[in-house]
């Protein structure tokens, strides 16, 4: 009785019966194993008679298994990156024709193929790492090997932000900056780029808009390949309010009075995004559009004009007061004396100016006595024995005159 040896990596035998049952080592066939071991230790066994007739294939045994892969990829993209889905193929098989076990890490995290299975397809993750893989057979023996992946099917991501004031209509009515930023996880981003009114992609800067209609895009690529590019957007900015001048119709009199009815005509205009509302406030009313000539009548009025633009700029004139007065004033006059006959006053006369203006109100009132010049008149004009001439004016304070 004798026992066979158990060299490195090969089943543990146990004793033969006899010498008789001597079997050169390579034609050991073990027909069980302890599962609870590993490496793999042979429960059973028996002797290949063909192997000790001298079968070609003999020493096989000593012949380890073999692994290999491919990696395919669905569309590349650049510098070795993967931009559709990626799977590692490995093929394996055992020269004794045992049965086989493949398995394997990516980045750390294991997989397993179905046992006994010769190829088997692995999709690997989106991102770079390490794929490794082993093949091992039913002998004891095994085989292994890795490789490296890149895989990257994520666009470049691209955010903005803009600095301006907001005004109507989608426009601005400031000067306005766009400030942008791109960002890629996996392969990094290769190139930032932006059309501006047109002109051509250039390298990507802040960008600052002033006064017009304007353009802007932007793309980005990641080292993979993957583009991403943005629609154009289109940037309105004004900053220029309407300009909106005053014409103003009238007889012009004293003290800041019109002595006529006062006819007040606005016109604006807006280069920029043009004109949407010419408005007048009368007299503290609300504004209201505007749409023909304004005419002011006797009184004291005020008055204000605005003009607004489609990006809601606002011009608007100083609240201005107006002031009419077309009609003269009212006087009468009093004489006290005994009057005689013939047109004669039998003593001193005493006349008495009466002036009432309901308008701007009495300013002057001057007599002219006797062929004399004007005076004012601050009592009852008094006339003695003899032939006299008078008369009188009276001033409003528009400078309206009644005259007897």
């Amino acid at each position: 009785m004798f026992f066979a040896p158990a060299p490195k990596n090969k089943p543990s035998l146990q004793a033969f019966v006899s010498s008789a049952d001597a079997c050169p080592f390579k034609c050991v066939r073990c027909t069980s194993w302890d599962p609870d071991a590993w490496p793999r230790t042979c429960l059973t066994y028996e002797c290949d008679a063909e192997c000790e007739a001298g079968d070609p294939g003999g020493g096989g045994g000593n012949q380890p298994p073999s692994i290999s892969h491919n990696l395919t990829c669905t569309q590349n993209g650049l510098n070795s990156w993967c931009i559709g889905s990626l799977n590692l193929n490995l093929t394996a098989s055992d020269p004794q024709g045992q049965s086989i076990i493949i398995s394997g890490d990516v980045n750390g995290t294991p997989f397993a193929c179905p046992s006994g299975q010769t190829t088997c397809a692995i999709p690997l993750p989106e991102g770079s790492g390490l794929a490794s893989y082993k093949v091992d057979s039913a002998t004891g023996l095994s085989a292994s090997g890795s490789t490296f992946f890149y895989l990257d099917v994520t666009t470049p991501q691209i955010s903005g932000s803009v600095n301006g004031s907001i005004g109507t209509t989608g426009w601005y009515i400031s000067q306005t900056t766009f400030t942008a930023s791109t960002s890629d996880a996996l392969s990094g981003i290769a190139t930032f780029e932006m059309n501006v009114d047109n002109n051509g992609w250039t390298s990507y800067s802040d960008t600052t808009f002033t006064d017009g209609i304007h353009s802007i895009q932007y793309r980005a690529t990641d080292n993979a390949g993957n583009f991403t590019e943005t629609t154009s957007q289109e940037i309105k900015v004004d900053t220029v309010a309407p300009a909106l001048n005053l014409s103003t119709t009238g007889t012009t009199g004293q003290n800041g009075w019109y002595v006529s009815t006062v006819t007040l005509t606005p016109t604006a205009s807006d280069s920029g995004s043009g004109l949407v509302a010419l408005e007048a406030s009368i007299d503290g009313a609300p504004f209201t559009n505007y749409q023909s000539p304004i005419t002011l009548l006797d009184g004291i009025h005020s008055v204000q004009f605005r003009a607004i633009d489609n990006a809601g700029n606002i011009s608007q004139t100083v609240l201005q007061e107006i002031k009419v007065d077309t009609v003269t004033p009212g006087l009468s006059l009093a004489a006290n004396g005994t009057i005689g006959s013939n047109g004669w006053y039998v003593s001193n006369v005493a006349v008495t100016p009466n002036a009432l203006d309901a308008g701007s109100g009495i300013n002057t009132i001057e007599a002219m006595i006797d062929g004399g010049t004007w005076s004012l008149v601050n009592s009852p004009l008094s006339f003695s024995e003899g032939m006299h001439t008078y008369q009188i004016k009276v001033t409003d304070q528009a400078g309206n005159e009644t005259v007897t």
